[in-house]
C-alpha cells in the first residue's frame, strides 16, 4: 500500500516540477522570440500546435510553441524539444484550412502554409486557436490561393441552405 502511495506521490511531484519547468522555459524564451522577430507582429498564437513540415521525415514530433506572423516573416518556435522555423512572408504561395497533415488529424481545421524554398515548395501545418484570423491576414500577394477542404465547403453550403430555408419559413 505504501509503495503505491510513494509511486503515485513521486509521479505527481515529477509532473508538477516538469510543468513548472516548461512554464518557466516558455516565459524566458518568449521574450527572446519576440526580440528576434523581423517586422511588426500582425497575429500570433502562443500555444500553436505544430503538425510537421512536409519535406522532413514523417515521424516528426508534434508540439506546442509560439507561431508569429509579422509584416515580413513567419516564425515558429516549438517549446519542447526546442526547434524553430522561419521563412519570409512574401515566400508564401498558398494558405489552406485542412483537416489533416502528414497523416495527423484532429477534430478542427489546421492552418496549412505553403512557401517557396530554393529546392521548390514546402508546407507546414499548425493547430491555432483562431485559424480564420490567420487566413484574414494572409494572402500577402495576388498569387496566394485561399482554400478550404471540401468538407468545409459542403458544411458551409449546407448551413447557408438551412439559414435560407429558416428565413423563408419565418417570412411565410
Amino acid at each position: 500500500m505504501w509503495v503505491t502511495a510513494a509511486v503515485v506521490g513521486g509521479a505527481l511531484l515529477l509532473a508538477i516540477v516538469t510543468a513548472a519547468g516548461v512554464r518557466q522555459f516558455r516565459t524566458e524564451t518568449l521574450g527572446d522570440v519576440l526580440a528576434e522577430i523581423d517586422g511588426d507582429i500582425v497575429v500570433e498564437d502562443r500555444m500553436a500546435n505544430f503538425f510537421g513540415v512536409t519535406s522532413a521525415h514523417p515521424w516528426q514530433m508534434r508540439g506546442n510553441g509560439c507561431l508569429i506572423l509579422s509584416t515580413k516573416e513567419i516564425y515558429f518556435q516549438r517549446w519542447s524539444p526546442q526547434w524553430d522555423l522561419r521563412f519570409p512572408r512574401d515566400a508564401i504561395t498558398r494558405v489552406e484550412l485542412v483537416k489533416k497533415h502528414l497523416g495527423k488529424r484532429v477534430g478542427r481545421s489546421l492552418l496549412k502554409l505553403t512557401w517557396r524554398t530554393e529546392e521548390g515548395e514546402d508546407s507546414v501545418a499548425f493547430l491555432v486557436s483562431d485559424p480564420d484570423a490567420w487566413v484574414r491576414e494572409l494572402p500577402v500577394a495576388a498569387e496566394v490561393e485561399i482554400e478550404r477542404d471540401a468538407g468545409a465547403h459542403q458544411r458551409e453550403a449546407a448551413e447557408r441552405a438551412r439559414r435560407a430555408k429558416a428565413a423563408r419559413s419565418i417570412e411565410s
